[in-house]
């Protein structure tokens, strides 16, 4: 079972969260503190991340909703190609260009 983390200071050990590597976010678990630092790895203990406690906010954030998954998706797509008109975005959605949003009947 994971410790439960709300995102203030260092995620503590047997937290489940993510981890920035690089530009990328990892889900991974915490599995030691040592002298400041935070020692984690992802699911299939491929990657492990150090990351110093002062720096914990920038490089772990809480697993995402995915709500917010879906809301960062749509905002990367806004940002990488601007659509012109709210037509054009509607068109987009309904043809399933955007991930994680899709128009209903109801």
């Amino acid at each position: 079972m994971s410790v439960e983390w709300d995102g203030h200071g260092l995620p503590p050990v047997g937290c489940e969260c993510e981890a920035l590597n690089g530009l990328a976010w990892y889900p991974c678990i915490i599995v030691a503190h040592y002298d400041g630092f935070a020692f984690a790895w992802n699911y299939d203990r491929r990657i492990t991340f150090t990351i110093n406690a002062i720096k914990a906010h920038e490089n772990f954030r809480p697993i995402r909703t995915k709500a917010e998954r879906n809301r960062e998706d749509f905002l990367k797509y806004c940002h990488e190609k601007p659509v012109s008109t709210f037509s054009e975005l509607y068109a987009d959605i309904a043809a399933g260009k955007i991930p994680g949003i899709r128009l209903t009947d109801e």
